[in-house]
């Protein structure tokens, strides 16, 4: 996927996002990289935090990864945990190639996976209420 095709799909999927937040979030290009207690950082592609919180060190509430195929394993399996570590409520991995959600979810001290597939409706109210089809966030991607 080139970089082109990659900023296109963060933008409907920021678009969508946008367009469910409440007024007291924000849908940010993330430009912050968050370091781990153990090793290494992670610096998602968007992420949802509440607008009042603009340090670095500011909880995400979801943070989202746009994945190519040769890096979907290493963003969901390592990724996954590292954003759990950091406390974040929500962590999605799309590959927009076969338009594939994979959804990290905690909600009531417990975790919730789920995997959502081209024309298949997702809907979650993690952060916030919010309806996206991963079929027509990757429209233009060569399949």
């Amino acid at each position: 996927m080139t970089a082109a095709l990659h900023r296109e799909v963060g933008d409907r999927i920021q678009s969508c996002l946008a367009a469910a937040c409440p007024g007291e979030m924000e849908v940010v290009r993330a430009a912050f990289r968050y370091r781990l207690r153990t090793q290494g950082e992670l610096n998602p592609d968007l992420m949802v935090r509440h607008r009042q919180e603009v340090k670095r060190s500011s909880p995400m509430l979801l943070a989202v990864e746009i994945a190519r195929p040769s890096t979907l394993a290493t963003d969901w399996l390592q990724r996954c945990h590292a954003y759990a570590e950091l406390g974040v409520a929500a962590f999605w991995t799309f590959e927009p190639r076969h338009a594939v959600l994979s959804v990290r979810e905690s909600r009531d001290g417990q975790r919730f996976w789920r995997t959502i597939e081209g024309a298949a409706v997702f809907e979650t109210s993690v952060p916030f209420p919010v309806r996206m089809v991963p079929s027509e966030l990757s429209r233009s991607v060569g399949r």
